[in-house]
């Protein structure tokens, strides 16, 4: 059997803050000053009669007194609930399209400040510290490590923000200092961190009214009739991040959230949402006859995009750009698509998979969503299908496979996927030296995909506890290159491994702790978050 390494699983606790009543910020002065967790309009900088808010990531329901009563978005479902007196009494956290729901419990004081929060299996927590004025200075998880430190100066303005990372040895420290100009509140950051081989950074923000603006004063927000921002205007008057609203008295303003507000609805209703990462799951093959070729999918369009970049840092990060023809959610370097993303057409089409220089190059797996879910998994080069691959297409209502080698868009080297008749275990099917094949483990273990020289090369690893490997083998049967590991309690991990390990860049959600880490990897170690950069 070969050797495959199972990831090694590294709890973090999820990072879910709660805010308390009697905590409040002048958000016109003090723009950048941090509130444990959101739950009223006025954290959200909102006014009016707000019903539903997009922010361009996340989809928020508040009630007819301003109270968060639900957040969802790709990978959360969050759900809040209040005592009689209006104090935060619990949240529960869920993946969208599934069933599990974690529960937890919030702590606070009489006049509801909210001291913590405990999950009810009392496993995961945190503490959160305020000073004599009520400012929010520290945050201590269950096991008494201290995460996050903040210090103001005598005007209730944060000064420093302190990151530890208590399981990697190292912290971040970002210090602000304060200018006004004329109506415009200039915040300049420096940026440092112990990391070995971390840069530092210096950078400068402007605010207007407590709202961002850009890195300029030439930058401007459009508002509704509420006075809250609908678009951001940058510094040559184009439009980029784009929000939208929904109020309890009908208005609506910004961008149209209505296909938001649905999904959301599909989702909570207990089916899966369509606007869920997690792939389905293709059927086993049966032995295919081959089909036509599919269209060649072009490289996205890079145009000027109608939104822009509405979440994340999409420059040298991890971040959400929405184009005029659909959205791309991933990695990016000096402003172009690379490493892992996914891209969604408005025709429901989606990549996902590895990109280089703003072009779909390396493993990556392409649904068609309008063609009976025609499914094309395997390498790709500059936009075309290049390389190992497999692929599903419906004829007459039954599915057809095909398996081989793809060159310029094209089948040139097609491999026979056969079932071994009388074998139960070892190669049940097809060839498992050098094409296409599956092999079974006495344990129930399965591997299907490409082989080279008898060893897994690239295809799909099942464990018999349904736990799930796509992507890529070295030599010594180990998760090494691109590949994505689906847990079976709903937890994933998509990007770069080197030897069985996280290794490089890569998105991870934890399905138990509700957790989302973004960035780059250090054998098996998250080491920096792409996403708030």
């Amino acid at each position: 059997k070969p050797k495959v390494m199972k990831p090694i699983v590294v709890i973090f606790i999820l990072f879910f803050s709660v805010s308390n009543a009697q905590y409040t910020v002048d958000f016109k002065k003090h723009p950048l000053n941090p509130i444990p967790k959101s739950y009223l309009l006025e954290h959200f900088k909102l006014n009016g009669p707000v019903k539903f808010y997009y922010s361009g990531f996340n989809l928020y329901e508040f009630d007819k007194n301003g109270k968060l009563l639900k957040s969802s978005s790709s990978m959360l479902e969050d759900e809040f609930f209040y005592d009689s007196k209006g104090h935060l009494k619990q949240f529960t956290g869920k993946t969208p399209g599934y069933d599990t729901v974690i529960t937890y419990n919030f702590i606070v004081d009489e006049d509801g400040k909210v001291l913590g929060y405990k999950s009810t299996s009392g496993s995961s927590g945190y503490t959160y510290v305020y000073d004599k004025k009520g400012q929010y200075i520290k945050k201590y998880d269950s096991k008494n490590q201290l995460w996050n430190e903040y210090q103001y100066d005598s005007n209730g303005r944060i000064t420093t923000k302190i990151m530890y990372f208590p399981s990697s040895n190292y912290y971040t420290t970002s210090a602000y200092s304060y200018e006004q100009n004329r109506d415009f509140l200039k915040v300049t950051t420096n940026y440092s961190s112990t990391k070995a081989g971390a840069e530092s950074s210096t950078y400068s923000s402007y605010y207007l009214n407590g709202r961002y603006i850009g890195k300029s004063t030439n930058g401007r927000n459009t508002f509704d009739k509420y006075n809250n921002p609908t678009h951001f205007l940058n510094a040559e008057g184009v439009k980029s991040t784009a929000l939208g609203y929904v109020y309890h008295d009908g208005y609506k303003s910004g961008m149209d959230i209505t296909d938001k507000i649905n999904q959301y609805a599909l989702s909570n209703s207990g089916q899966k949402s369509s606007s869920s990462l997690m792939p389905s799951t293709p059927s086993n093959p049966s032995t295919p006859s081959t089909p036509s070729n599919p269209s060649v999918v072009q490289k996205p369009e890079t145009s000027t995009p109608k939104y822009g970049c509405v979440n994340g840092n999409c420059q040298n990060g991890f971040g959400k750009w929405v184009y005029d023809n659909g959205y791309y959610d991933g990695f990016w370097k000096n402003g172009k698509k690379e490493g892992y993303g996914i891209y969604v057409w408005n025709s429901k089409t989606k990549y996902q998979g590895q990109w280089h220089n703003d072009q779909m190059t390396g493993i990556g797996e392409i649904t068609f969503p309008n063609q009976d879910n025609k499914l094309f998994s395997g390498e790709f080069k500059n936009g075309k299908r290049n390389g190992k691959a497999i692929m599903r297409v419906k004829d007459n209502d039954k599915w057809k496979w095909t398996y081989g080698i793809y060159n310029n868009g094209n089948l040139v080297t097609e491999h026979k996927f056969y079932t071994n008749q009388g074998i139960t275990t070892g190669c049940i099917a097809g060839d498992c030296q050098n094409k296409y094949g599956r092999y079974k483990w006495a344990n129930g273990d399965t591997y299907t995909g490409f082989w080279e020289n008898g060893k897994m090369k690239q295809g799909t690893y099942r464990f018999a506890n349904d736990d799930k490997y796509v992507g890529e083998f070295n030599s010594s049967a180990q998760y090494h290159g691109f590949g994505r590991f689906y847990f079976a309690d709903g937890s994933f991990y998509h990007g770069d491994w080197e030897n069985g390990k996280y290794h490089g860049r890569g998105y991870r959600y934890k399905k138990q702790e509700n957790k989302v880490e973004s960035g780059e990897w250090s054998y098996g170690s998250f080491v920096k978050d792409l996403w708030r950069l």
